[in-house]
């Protein structure tokens, strides 16, 4: 059984946090410390390749983009770094916050078979849920997982993974929530206005949502159990063609600590919705039916 914690912290907590996990991995003759990223451009690893504080596993291109590949200046590239010890705090902090505003992933392990594993997983999808469980065969592996919200300034997101209370003990305060991952609790139902929109995949629902919309709170989002989900705006440097610097903005959808469960006032929204598009049904329906229902008459979105 792992434990995984989502949680919001300040670039304060953070920092204390990354020089925890720096001191045990510079004290244990065992643990190895890597870095996986994604978004960067080709000139970031190659400055990386030339500097002797680390190893350069892999890197490649995310996109299979011949151009950009070609090129060298599309911010699409993906990579691994290990940091070789010992790692030097300031070098490590600059390094990660350089890989800024992408998601990055710090990963922490022990058994140098299960390495590999990882690797090759990481080469095949960067997305810490799709290489997770390859890490995991390490029962004392640590993913720490940070993005960067611009809802507020200088809040981190972060996801924490292990198997093992060796880093629960050292990163998770006594008061926070330790929660399952309810987003996956399909449908994801997403209420705009009044209109309901399924979603089978939470990609799907994220993708669906725009962040000039999500800045003005126009969705109120939900899991079939009636879980309040909150809509993030991250943030991302790209170039485009002609090397003209922009950001792009993405959504991704969180789960609350704690959780609010609104179930009754999903209840009625949804009714609401079914008397306002003539889809009848019978009074005293609980929230599971009615959801199965709405996908038979509406379907999901695509």
């Amino acid at each position: 059984m792992y434990t995984k914690i989502k949680r919001e912290s300040s670039e304060k907590e953070t920092q204390k946090n990354l020089k925890t996990l720096l001191n045990i991995v510079n004290n244990s003759s065992c643990y190895r410390c890597f870095l996986g990223t994604s978004g960067q451009d080709l000139d970031f690893f190659r400055k990386l390749k030339e500097n002797t504080k680390v190893n350069l596993v892999w890197n490649g291109n995310l996109k299979k983009g011949i151009l950009g590949f070609l090129l060298g200046f599309i911010p699409d590239r993906i990579g691994i770094v290990e940091f070789l010890k010992p790692i030097d705090e300031v070098f490590f902090e600059d390094t990660l916050y350089d890989c800024s505003p992408s998601t990055v992933s710090i990963v922490i392990m022990k058994d140098q078979d299960k390495i590999q594993n990882f690797i090759k997983s990481f080469q095949a999808s960067p997305v810490p849920d799709d290489f997770e469980a390859s890490v995991l065969k390490d029962p004392y592996a640590l993913i720490y997982t940070i993005g960067i919200s611009d809802i507020d300034d200088g809040i981190n997101l972060e996801e924490i993974v292990t198997m093992t209370s060796f880093w629960v003990d050292r990163l998770i305060d006594s008061h926070e929530y330790i929660i399952n991952d309810n987003r996956n609790i399909l449908p994801i139902i997403v209420i705009d206005s009044g209109d309901v929109s399924l979603f089978a995949d939470i990609k799907d629902a994220e993708l669906y949502l725009e962040p000039d919309d999500v800045k003005q709170n126009a969705y109120e989002i939900f899991n079939r159990n009636g879980d309040l989900l909150n809509p993030i705006i991250l943030k991302k440097s790209k170039k485009n063609f002609f090397l003209v610097p922009f950001v792009k903005e993405s959504i991704q959808i969180m789960p609350y600590i704690p959780n609010i469960n609104n179930k009754e006032y999903l209840l009625e929204l949804l009714f609401k919705f079914c008397d306002n598009v003539k889809i009848e049904v019978p009074k005293g329906i609980n929230l599971n039916n009615l959801v199965d229902r709405l996908i038979k008459e509406i379907g999901f979105t695509k």
